[in-house]
Parts: C-alpha cells; sequence; structure tokens
C-alpha cells in the first residue's frame, strides 16, 4: 500500500543531560504539529519521559512515518499500544480525513471504545466507523457541543462537522435496510451538535430539509423545532416530513429532546409545541371530549343524508387526485353491502387477494388507510385511544352476566370466550360468517342495475356468475364499520383544532357524520344506510328481551341480552320453541344459561332430569354434565320468609359445578367456606 503524503514528523535533537526546561523547547516543534486538543497529552508524556526514553520514540516515530505517514508516528506517541493499528487506519483513509481519525482520538477517554472505532475502520470504513463512535454511549458528544445552545467551542468539532457535511453531500440513493442508509442518518442526527454558532446551526439544517433521503430530513425538522420552538414554520416543516414519511421499520433514535422511532419523535414534537402554544390545555380531556362525539356517531339512527354523502365523495376522490366516482350504490344493510364489496372486487378485481386488505382496492382506500397509520403514529393516542375512545380493541374480556365464576365456553379442548361486545359495530360483524347465498342475488342484481353505464358494466356482463366464490366477508365488513378509521378522523380533527397539523377539507369527516358506512373502489363506492333501531340496558349494553336491539330499514339486525350476542332468534322472539336437547347441544356457557332462563330453571331441572347429588337442611344440590366434560351445578333453597299465601317459595342459585354438599353451595354464595358457614337464623 502507497505511503501517505503527510506533513513531515519534526526531527528534535535530544542531547544527553539535557536540562527539564530545555527539553520541553526542543520538543516544541512536536507540540506545535501536534492538534491543539491533543497538546495537554502530548505535554505529559514529554515531561514524565526521561530524555532515553524520548529517543527510543523519536526513534519509532521514525519507523511509523517510513512505513504510514506523519499521523501515524504522532499517534504512536499518544497511544503506544495501539501504535499498528493507528498507522493501518491512517493507510486505509484519505490524507484530508486523518485530523478526523486525531479528533475521534481526542475524545477517547478508555482504550476499549478506541480499540473498536479503529477496528472498525478496518472492517467497515472510515464514514461507519465515525457515526457509529458518535451513537455509542462510551463516546459522547463534545462537552461543548449543545444542541439547544446551537454552539461548540471544542477545536475539533470542525473536523468532524466537515466530514459530516462530506457524508451527507454525497446524495447517493439509499435504502432503509442498508448501511448506507444508517451513516447518513447517523451524520444527519450529529451534524448540529458540532456546529459553531447557532446560525450556523439553523443553516446546516434548513440545507438539508431538502435532502433526498425522507429520514434525513425528518432528523433535520426534530433538529430545527428544538433549536426554534416558537417559529411558526417550523411546525408546518415537521407536518410536511411527519406526513411524507412512511411507517416503515425505522430506526430508534436517541437526541436531546427524547428518544425514539422518527415519526413517534415528531409526533411528540409536535404536541409539545402544541402544548407550550395552549398554555392551559388539556389534552386528556380534550381528546375525551373529541372521542365521545365521535364514538356517538357509531349509534346514529336518523336516515343517511344521501345528498350530503355523494358530494363529500366527490370532494374525497378529488382530494387525491381520482375522478370522482361514476356510480354510488346504497344498501340498508351492512351484511348485504359487505357481500356487495366483496363480489365487486372478485370480478372486477381479479388478482385481488383476502390478506392484501381493503386499502389495496384503491387510491381513496390507501389514502385513507395511511391517515389511520399516521394518526397512530402519535404516542398519546394509542394509549388514550384504548382507554377512553375504546376504538381498535381486539381483545375485549366481558363481564360474566350471568355467571359469576369464570366463564368456560366448549368443550375440554376448546375454550373460546362468549360472543359479546362493546358497541353496535362489534355486534354487526359477528354476523359476516354466516350463509349469505340469499344476499349474493340481491347483491349481484342490484349492482348489475346501477351499474349500466359505467365501464364495469360489461365485466359483470362478462363474468360466469356460477363460478363467483367470495373473498372472505368479514374483510369487507371490517372496511365497512371501521372504528380505527372513525378514530383517526375524530382525532384528526383534535389535531386541526390545536394548529398541529393544517385543516384538510378532504370530505372524510362528513361522510362518516353522514352515513352508516362506506367502501371506496377506484370508480364505484358501495355505501351503507344506518340503523333504524338501537336499544340498549341501564348499563348502555346493548339489549333487548323481546326483538332486536340492532335493527335496519330493510328489517335486518341482531339480537343481543344485556351485550351478549344471540345467534339464535328464536331465543329471544320464541323461547316457547327452546327444547331440552338444544340445550344440551349448546357449547357457548353463556348462551346455554340464556336459554335455561327462557325455558325455565325450575322446568329445565326437572326436564333434563338433572342429578340430586347432594340434600340437607341448607338446600339441595343439582348437577347437570353437558358434553365436552361441561358441567352445571344449581343449589335450591328455600325463602324462610313465608308468602303472602303462606308457602315459602324456592330459588335455584348458580354455583360452581365443583361444589360438593349443599351447604358448600349456599356458602360459596356468600363468599365463605362452607366451614364458617352456620346461620343462626335464615331468611
Amino acid at each position: 500500500m502507497a505511503k501517505k503524503l503527510c506533513a513531515p514528523f519534526p526531527l528534535m535533537d535530544l542531547p544527553i543531560g539535557v536540562l527539564q526546561k530545555h527539553k520541553m523547547q526542543r520538543c516544541s516543534p512536536l507540540l506545535d504539529f501536534t492538534p491543539e486538543s491533543l497538546r495537554p497529552r502530548m505535554s505529559k508524556i514529554l515531561n514524565d519521559a526521561g530524555v532515553c526514553e524520548l529517543k527510543e520514540l523519536f526513534e519509532m516515530c521514525k519507523a511509523y512515518e517510513d512505513s504510514s505517514c506523519a499521523h501515524a508516528a504522532l499517534a504512536g506517541i499518544l497511544e503506544p499500544a495501539m501504535a499498528n493499528m493507528f498507522a493501518s487506519a491512517f493507510l486505509l483513509t484519505p490524507e484530508e480525513d486523518h485530523d478526523v481519525i486525531l479528533a475521534m482520538l481526542s475524545i477517547c477517554e478508555d482504550c476499549e471504545p478506541l480499540y473498536h472505532f479503529l477496528a472498525q475502520i478496518e472492517i467497515d470504513g472510515l464514514e461507519r466507523a465515525v457515526t457509529e463512535a458518535l451513537e455509542r454511549t462510551e463516546m459522547p458528544a463534545f462537552p461543548g457541543a449543545n444542541i439547544a445552545r446551537g454552539g461548540n467551542e471544542d477545536p475539533n468539532a470542525v473536523f468532524i462537522r466537515n466530514f459530516l457535511l462530506k457524508i451527507l453531500g454525497k446524495q447517493e440513493p439509499v435504502r432503509v435496510d442498508n448501511m448506507t442508509s444508517r451513516i447518513l442518518l447517523l451524520s444527519m442526527k450529529w451534524l448540529p451538535y458540532f456546529a459553531s454558532t447557532r446560525a450556523e446551526c439553523i443553516s446546516l439544517i434548513h440545507k438539508h430539509l431538502e435532502h433526498p433521503d425522507t429520514q434525513v430530513r425528518c432528523i433535520a425538522a426534530l433538529h430545527l423545532s428544538a433549536l426554534c420552538p416558537n417559529n411558526i414554520e417550523t411546525n408546518a416543516e415537521l407536518w410536511k416530513q411527519f406526513e411524507a414519511y412512511e411507517l416503515q421499520a425505522g430506526y430508534w433514535l436517541s437526541m436531546e429532546e427524547g428518544s425514539g422511532h422518527i415519526e413517534k419523535m415528531i409526533a411528540g414534537a409536535l404536541l409539545q409545541r402544541a402544548s407550550r402554544q395552549h398554555a392551559s390545555l388539556d389534552l386528556a380531556g380534550k381528546s375525551d371530549e373529541f372521542a365521545d362525539y365521535w364514538r356517538r356517531q357509531m349509534d346514529v339512527t336518523e336516515p343517511a343524508n344521501r345528498t350530503v354523502v355523494e358530494h363529500a365523495l366527490c370532494t374525497l376522490y378529488e382530494s387525491v387526485f381520482c375522478p370522482p366516482p361514476q356510480a354510488v350504490i346504497w344498501f340498508e344493510n351492512p351484511r348485504l353491502a359487505a357481500v356487495a364489496a366483496a363480489i365487486f372486487a372478485r370480478v372486477t378485481i381479479p388478482d385481488f387477494k383476502r390478506r392484501a386488505g381493503v386499502e389495496s382496492i384503491s387510491r381513496v382506500a390507501l389514502y385513507i388507510e395511511k391517515l389511520k397509520r399516521r394518526i397512530q403514529r402519535f404516542p398519546e393516542v394509542a394509549s388514550r385511544s384504548k382507554r377512553a375512545w375504546e376504538f381498535g380493541l381486539t381483545s375485549y374480556v366481558p363481564e360474566p352476566e350471568y355467571d359469576p365464576f369464570p366463564i368456560r365456553c366448549g368443550t375440554a379442548m376448546l375454550r373460546s370466550r362468549p360472543e359479546r361486545a362493546r358497541d353496535t359495530w362489534d355486534f354487526i360483524s359477528t354476523r359476516a360468517n354466516a350463509r349469505m347465498n340469499r344476499e349474493v342475488a340481491i347483491a349481484w342484481e342490484r349492482m348489475t342495475a346501477a351499474l349500466a353505464g359505467t365501464q364495469e358494466a360489461w365485466m359483470f356482463e362478462m363474468y360466469n356468475k356460477s363460478s363467483l366464490r367470495l373473498p372472505k366477508v368479514q374483510l369487507f365488513f371490517q372496511g365497512l364499520l371501521d372504528r380505527d378509521r372513525l378514530g383517526a378522523v375524530g382525532y384528526r380533527s383534535l389535531l386541526e383544532s390545536l394548529d398541529v397539523c393544517p385543516k384538510r377539507n378532504d370530505g372524510l369527516d362528513e361522510i362518516l357524520r353522514s352515513c352508516g358506512g362506506f367502501i371506496p373502489f377506484e370508480n364505484v363506492v358501495i355505501a351503507l344506510e344506518r340503523p333504524c333501531k338501537i336499544t340498549r340496558d341501564q348499563r348502555n349494553r346493548l339489549h333487548n328481551g323481546s326483538g332486536k336491539s340492532i335493527e335496519y330499514p330493510d328489517g335486518w339486525g341482531c339480537y343481543s341480552l344485556h351485550g351478549m350476542s344471540v345467534k339464535k332468534s328464536h331465543i329471544i322472539t320464541h323461547p316457547e320453541k327452546i327444547t331440552i336437547e338444544e340445550i344440551n347441544t349448546e357449547y357457548n356457557v353463556e348462551i346455554r344459561r340464556v336459554m335455561i332462563e327462557r325455558y325455565g330453571i325450575e322446568r329445565f331441572i326437572h326436564d333434563s332430569q338433572a342429578e340430586v347429588i347432594h340434600e340437607d337442611e341448607f338446600g339441595a344440590l343439582y348437577r347437570k354434565n353437558f358434553r365436552g366434560h361441561d358441567a352445571m351445578a344449581m343449589v335450591k333453597v328455600i325463602n324462610r320468609t313465608p308468602e303472602a299465601d303462606g308457602s315459602f317459595k324456592s330459588y335455584f342459585l348458580d354455583v360452581p359445578p365443583h361444589m360438593r354438599t349443599a351447604r358448600q353451595a349456599v356458602a360459596w354464595t356468600f363468599g365463605l367456606p362452607e366451614r364458617e358457614y352456620a346461620p343462626e337464623i335464615e331468611t
């Protein structure tokens, strides 16, 4: 490898017996050759070493200068144990970058991080070695660096700054999953810490707001936000970069203002700026206020305003540079609308795949999906939407209404939760997987009539209807009744009111306020009417003991009792049709208990020939075994207070199946162990 042509190492004559003060005078050319930040260390070495030791050092320096360069000779004096590694590092790097290696030497307090830095130069090159060394906690930024002050007085800052600028100026196409991209990101992250003045720092950042790499621009915007907290243009720049940033496996960054993934750090910075601008802002309270309004949209029972919806749909399509939809096809219930959407996707999008998701059906659908993802990046949204908004919850565990002990559903091999949901859209979605032969025929006929004259009409004419196989309809139920979509629009309206983001009139909020849901294809929109009836119990759970708790204009709807979905309608509308065999074969414990209640508990105990397993003065304990190792137990007790006619009324109390005696069962209803239950007076 060719020898580096650095400035020659200074020659010094040290005769034997030279005095200390004369020794330092003769070594002054070496001190002048040493970078300013390293001179205190060099001065100490020269002071502590004897003349003979210095002569040996200078001879070694001459050897390193001959084999590598004068900088390698200098490093050999400062770090003798790593002289060979320094010589190799200097040989592998251009001469103009030698000062960067010496600058990194000046901030290394321990040998281990310095060893990693030099080794990485040989393996990965100087660019990665410098950026990774700055990122390691063992090698912090220079003591004088502070982004808030925007200045750095350390003499080595100029070398690091120029080197980082050199990396950022390459303008190479990069991908987020390669090392070149990481070097770019870390270079942008650390660059402002080495600016000499605040003005220079801001100038450097503005220059990189137009960098071709999105993540570099985002980090530049974050730095600018920290340096200019009260600048209105900074807020707009932050939102611009936030909106342009595509959600991906972003790098975890630690900056002076905090740490996290890039998009979440920008979201946090936007909310912090909003809090500073609105001194009395109660974000939690305001979030709940907006959440309450948008959640109520799920329970509106007024007819859809079709004129407003169709006009707003044109605005939505124009906002994403699409022509207005050629047809808006309305359906009176979500099941029919979801089937129609599934048919339309199968006929007009031959390569449509279920796993692709509804966002793949059009540019408008993709725009809505990106809006959802963008809003979910705000750190406060993720937590508050699950606590207060209750949007997007997929693991809801219900309260046991009919069973005071933990619910077990199914057999010993199958433990499924009872179908219970917190809102109307959850209930409707439970009906997505039923047989839909009738809906297919109705939806096909209505769409062929509505599509007359459109470019999709010929696709339906040419399609072989007998070979139609629908994609999973549940997918379109989720797109039609999308709580995440409603939550994103609601939270966006909150952010707009706080001036976090500019107000964008895309018509989406008008659509969601005026209809029951919609699915946007490229040229056609499937729109849904609102329900005409929703009934609830005193605890605000969907409930109707005599009919449908949710009903749509064409009569389609859902049955539920105290928040629990009931698929067999005759359990509610015609309880006299319930049979013992039907109860015995019901897997869901909660549904079974509803059926028993409506059949009549005492009648069921008698008709099902439940076994009396124990009887004493406290009552009679019955047990009924079902298939799949499932069982229920009830204890019959007598009210000791006589009725008006002098009779004594008996009651059946639900108890866990593992009860052995009537006394134990009655004690359990009082929350007591069997041995402690000894009442003196029974009532």
